[in-house]
C-alpha cells in the first residue's frame, strides 16, 4: 500500500535529480576543501536549483487529485515559500559573485527571505488544529519569533 502511494505520488518524479545535485555539491564542497577551486558560480548553482526543484515538487503534489482543501492551501504556500527562498538565493548569489570584497546579502534578497519566513508561518498557522488557548497561542507566537529571529541573524 505505502509503495504505491509512493510511486503515485508526483513529488517522487523529482528525487533524481535531487540527488544530482546533492552529488554535485557534496563533490564540488569536498573540492574546494582545502581552498576555492574553480569558478565560483558551480558553488552556487545547486542551492537555488534545488530550491526551484523543491517548488516545483511542492506545487505537484498540491495539485495532485483527492487531496483535500486545507492541503492543498498548505502544500501550495510552501511552495511559494520555496519559490520566494529561491528568489533571495539567487538575488545573494548574484551579489555574491559580482562583488570583489565579502559577500553578503543585500536588501532586496534578506527583504525576499523574511517575506519567505513569514510566509511559512502563515501557512503553519493555517493549518487547521482545532480551538487554541491564549496559553498555546502564547506559545506558538513565541516559538515563531524564535525561529524567525534565529533563522534571521548571522
Amino acid at each position: 500500500m505505502i509503495a504505491r502511494l509512493r510511486r503515485s505520488n508526483p513529488a517522487y518524479a523529482f528525487r533524481p535529480a535531487a540527488a544530482v545535485l546533492a552529488l554535485g555539491a557534496a563533490v564540488w564542497f569536498a573540492i574546494n576543501f582545502d581552498g576555492p577551486a574553480g569558478p565560483r558560480i558551480v558553488g552556487w548553482v545547486p542551492g537555488p536549483l534545488s530550491l526551484l526543484l523543491t517548488a516545483v515538487a511542492m506545487r505537484s503534489v498540491a495539485v495532485a487529485p483527492g487531496l483535500p482543501p486545507a492541503a492543498r492551501r498548505f502544500w501550495n504556500h510552501f511552495a511559494v515559500v520555496a519559490a520566494l527562498c529561491t528568489t533571495g538565493m539567487v538575488i545573494h548569489a548574484h551579489s555574491s559573485l559580482t562583488s570583489a570584497g565579502r559577500p553578503s546579502l543585500p536588501t532586496p534578497g534578506a527583504v525576499v527571505i523574511i517575506l519567505a519566513l513569514l510566509g511559512a508561518v502563515w501557512a503553519l498557522l493555517r493549518v487547521p488544529v482545532g480551538p487554541r488557548t491564549t496559553a498555546e497561542w502564547t506559545r506558538l507566537f513565541l516559538d515563531g519569533a524564535t525561529v524567525v529571529l534565529g533563522a534571521s541573524s548571522s
